[in-house]
């Protein structure tokens, strides 16, 4: 060998020695994969995760991959881990987000060294990128001081390895217990692995198991001719396929019930396998779908269909039809066909409507969800108490278990929020949780309707309830007001929103001359401030979509020694002269509560007149108007006619003459004797 060939060789071989392999470890969240705290393989590297969040799900519908914790069941804190990757670990990219208003951090260690810089969740899906040179344990680590859904869609690893390959322990390959063979009977099979924390994957179809596969828990039931393949896999390594093969007397048992529609389902046995006919005549539609179950409804009652997987996923609004398999179960007084291994939709028809009209929630007043399980229904007038729902003395759990956010509607309502709610009514082992749903009727060119959404949320503000400001703006909140208006007069009004009404007139404080209050055109309604309203038409208990309902109390305005000042709840006007309504003739008048007892009682969403006390001769000039405002008589609940009756000290005493003692009054701007 000559002497360059004996140098060279040395150099070579220690080059080879230390050659740096570059490699990516990818793993995007396509279904929901973690249910709990534990370890589960994400394609050939297992993860374990730690959190104290109590949901988990998968957002299919803005695809933002597997969803930790909820609303009402947040992930705090949440740790996810591995040390399945080997090698010097140079970056790692995590595609994240969060729920609409999400206020949480992300952090990534490695072996204890801490990569990039800590980031910040936003609502979109985006791509947080940590950087570094270290080797060891990889965590994940989130923090929140928010109550909302966070999403992991994807994780990235770029590593890189040296020298000979690190030694990894093939799991040893799973074994059955019993073995394959000829029973007589339904058999209970086990699968096991001699190594520790290998996560065990298997099929009942024959194809080689993957981490998509049915994840082993507990024992499987083989009650038909059967083949299973089992797989482990433990440090980023899967084992040999073990094959099992299982003939139970030879043929296929069939279910043992067959059920022609929901109401002879519901009456079925618990635990029975049945063939569901539903009929096309029954009218089946899916009320909703969502975390794996479909709620339908025919002509006769609700069921729930749970683990039911069609693809395309079923969605409001379908039409089914059709035969399916499951087994027959009650869950907290909830029918539900629970989906088993022979579970498909083949022969299920499931059609968007065409000609049928449009399913519709349930009305559901307090008491009632014992007939409503299952069912999409909307309730009114609930009140937030303690973090429950409140209506007539029964409470109700509010459990935002399909991970609505702003795009659907939905804030969690606050601390004494008055809501109208649009919600499937699930029945638990601790209640009944009232879970929002957000229902949208489409237009396509087969079916011809005009398009149309259900709010999940609605807040209420009623003139004769008190009402609770929210802490802060609620922006693309729905509104419903529980309030008449009459185009034939003036209404005070304050809201807690802005808006602008389409048609009428309305008017704003702006001055005072003397003992003459002047109000002038107003464009548009701002938070908080009184105003004069004449619609064109009447307006009954409105409903105003996508605006901000804000923290903003009910103000005063003031100029000079008087003012207009709003309420949005029931008020309580003063007597002794300094709080007027307008009256007759547009003079501001003070109640008399000597002759009438409630004169002094004004409704919510209203505004009242502050003047001195010696101010005798207060009225109000009303720019292009001299018609007469509404006042606190006209609505409170003493009314028995539409007379305003005023003693002569021009002191308002109720509406209507029945039951005035004996005494000369003004009715109508006339003087009469009551005998």
């Amino acid at each position: 060998m000559n002497y360059l060939l004996r140098l060279t060789m040395p150099i070579l071989l220690a080059v080879l020695a230390t050659t740096v392999r570059a490699n990516t470890y990818t793993y995007e969240f396509k279904q929901k994969v973690f249910s709990g705290n534990g370890t589960q393989s994400l394609g050939e590297v297992s993860w374990t995760l730690q959190t104290d969040g109590k949901f988990f799900g998968y957002d299919s519908k803005s695809q933002k991959g597997q969803q930790f914790g909820s609303g009402n069941k947040p992930a705090k804190t949440m740790t996810l881990s591995t040390t399945g990757i080997q090698g010097t670990i140079s970056s790692i990219k995590v595609e994240t987000s969060g729920a609409n208003g999400i206020n949480a951090t992300l952090n990534v260690t490695v072996g204890e060294v801490a990569f990039g810089q800590t980031y910040n969740l936003t609502k979109a899906s985006t791509e947080a990128s940590f950087t570094g040179s270290a080797a060891g344990a990889i965590v994940l680590s989130y923090a929140q001081k928010s109550s909302k859904a966070i999403y992991i869609k994807k994780i990235t690893v770029e590593y890189t390895t040296s020298g000979e390959p690190p030694v990894v322990t093939k799991p040893a390959t799973p074994t059955f217990t019993p073995t394959g063979g000829t029973y007589t009977s339904p058999q209970s099979v086990s699968i096991a692995t001699t190594t520790t924390g290998a996560s065990i994957y298997y099929t009942t179809n024959g194809e080689t198991p993957t981490t998509s596969s049915h994840l082993y828990g507990t024992a499987i039931t083989v009650d038909k001719n059967t083949t299973l393949k089992a797989i482990a896999y433990a440090n980023g390594m899967a084992s040999d396929v073990a094959t099992a093969t299982y003939i139970i007397n030879g043929e296929t048992p069939k279910p043992t019930q067959k059920v022609n529609g929901l109401a002879a389902l519901r009456s079925a046995t618990d635990g029975t396998l049945v063939t569901l006919y539903i009929a096309d005549a029954d009218n089946a539609r899916v009320l909703f779908a969502g975390n794996d179950d479909a709620f339908i409804r025919d002509k006769d009652c609700t069921a729930c269909f749970a683990g039911v997987k069609a693809k395309p996923a079923m969605a409001y609004n379908q039409h089914v039809a059709g035969y399916i398999v499951g087994k027959k179960m009650t869950q907290n007084g909830m029918t539900t066909l629970q989906a088993v291994a022979d579970t498909h939709t083949a022969f299920l028809v499931i059609a968007a409507p065409v000609q049928e009209s449009d399913v519709e929630p349930a009305v559901m007043k307090a008491g009632e969800h014992a007939t409503h399980l299952g069912d999409w229904v909307t309730m009114k007038d609930l009140t937030m108490k303690n973090g429950k729902l409140e209506a007539n003395g029964q409470t109700y759990m509010l459990n935002n278990a399909y991970g609505l956010n702003g795009d659907a509607f939905y804030q969690q309502p606050y601390e004494g929020a008055i809501v109208d709610l649009s919600a499937i009514v699930y029945p638990t082992a601790t209640g009944i949780e009232l879970r929002p749903i957000y229902n949208k009727v489409e237009k396509t060119e087969a079916h011809d309707v005009e398009a149309r959404d259900f709010r999940p949320l609605i807040y209420v503000i009623d003139e004769t309830r008190n009402f609770t400001s929210p802490t802060a703006d609620i922006p693309h909140a729905t509104v419903r007001l529980h309030r008449t208006f009459s185009p034939d007069k003036w209404n005070t009004l304050a809201l807690p929103f802005a808006v602008t009404f389409e048609g009428g007139k309305l008017r704003k404080y702006d001055n005072v001359d003397g003992q003459t209050m002047k109000f002038v055109e107003a464009a548009s309604v701002e938070p908080g401030v009184p105003y004069l309203f004449k619609p064109a038409t009447v307006i009954e208990n409105p409903t105003y979509t996508d605006v901000t309902l804000s923290k903003t109390e009910a103000r005063k305005v003031m100029h000079g020694s008087c003012g207009f000042a709003g309420t949005y709840s029931p008020y309580t006007m003063k007597t002794d002269k300094t709080e007027r309504f307008l009256g007759e003739g547009n003079k501001l008048y003070w109640p008399d509560t000597t002759t009438s007892p409630d004169a002094n009682k004004m409704k919510g969403l209203r505004a009242y007149f502050m003047v001195p006390e010696t101010m005798t001769e207060a009225k109000v000039s009303i720019v292009g108007e001299t018609t007469a405002i509404d006042n606190v008589a006209t609505d409170h609940p003493t009314a028995t006619a539409n007379a305003h009756v005023y003693n002569l000290n021009g002191q308002f005493v109720g509406i209507g003459t029945a039951g005035l003692p004996k005494g000369v009054y003004i009715v109508n701007g006339k003087k009469m004797v009551i005998n």
